[in-house]
């Protein structure tokens, strides 16, 4: 219950163009995403997810924030990817870290893909919703 007060604050700052808090502090994107992955299986036990992870994933990240925006992708890649096999990558790119999840349902028409990452925005084609195949997200540590 508090993380959906804390969300719906969070939404709430960005629409009266605040931004989101960070607190950063050390810890391992690999382990991160090992948890995502355990939460989003309970959450989805017929789903077929695998995780793979390159190199040091360590740095100073907002560990909530992090969790946050990978269990949204993989569970929107599970709801909207027609019951595929979901794919999460987190890879060592020297100077950042590179996030991919991916599933292999119908891509969203890229006219649609504008609107995308809006609030509470979905996009839709004759009925049925889509996920961005791959879903891609670069961070830097800092």
């Amino acid at each position: 219950m508090g993380r959906m007060i804390a969300d719906l604050l969070d939404l709430t700052r960005t629409r009266l163009g605040g931004s989101i808090p960070l607190t950063l502090a050390g810890a391992d994107l690999q382990s991160l995403c090992e948890e995502a992955v355990l939460e989003i299986q309970a959450t989805y036990p017929d789903a077929a997810v695998s995780f793979q992870s390159h190199g040091n994933l360590t740095g100073q990240w907002d560990p909530d924030r992090l969790a946050q925006v990978v269990s949204n992708l993989l569970g929107n890649a599970i709801e909207y990817g027609g019951k595929t096999p979901v794919t999460l990558i987190a890879s060592d790119e020297g100077e950042r870290v590179r996030l991919t999840v991916h599933n292999f349902g119908d891509p969203i028409p890229p006219g649609a893909q504008r609107g995308l990452f809006e609030p509470l925005a979905r996009g839709t084609s004759g009925g049925a919703h889509h996920l961005v195949r791959p879903a891609l997200i670069a961070f830097v540590p800092l």
